[in-house]
């Protein structure tokens, strides 16, 4: 379960390990409701990659799932 910016959870598929080093990852939502920009980022809590998405005017929901979709289809 994730919590957005709206601040509401929602669910998602649950983030694979890192693909270099095998340790959790993270989601990481940034932006605010001023400039409509949302970012999501997923790191590694070990060795700290980042894959960052990012979208104008798109709900922080679609960028995850996008974003978690990429992280867990990787190589």
């Amino acid at each position: 379960m994730y919590y957005p910016h709206s601040g509401e959870s929602f669910l998602a598929p649950k983030l694979l390990h890192c693909p270099f080093c095998g340790h959790e990852a993270e989601l990481i939502f940034i932006g605010n409701d001023y400039s409509k920009v949302r970012q999501v980022k997923i790191k590694c809590t070990f060795c700290n990659v980042i894959m960052i998405n990012s979208g104008i005017r798109t709900a922080s929901e679609v960028i995850a799932r996008r974003s978690i979709n990429s992280w867990n289809t990787r190589g």
